[in-house]
């Protein structure tokens, strides 16, 4: 969730602005990610929970 800034947003090799307000949900392994575009200081939240199906602490 962004608070304050701009940015553009990536979600599987796709590109789209991001503002304050925006949420984005990102299905478990999709790869994503937020870059600083404007003038000032980009500030997100992100929220991270387990899945019962996932072994926390286990990366293959």
């Amino acid at each position: 969730m962004v608070t304050e800034g701009t940015g553009t947003w990536h979600l599987n090799g796709t590109e789209f602005k991001a503002v304050a307000g925006d949420m984005l949900y990102a299905a478990p392994w999709e790869i994503h990610g937020i870059k600083n575009t404007g003038d000032t200081p980009l500030v997100f939240v992100v929220w991270k929970w387990n899945n019962k199906g996932w072994e926390r602490g286990r990366f293959v």
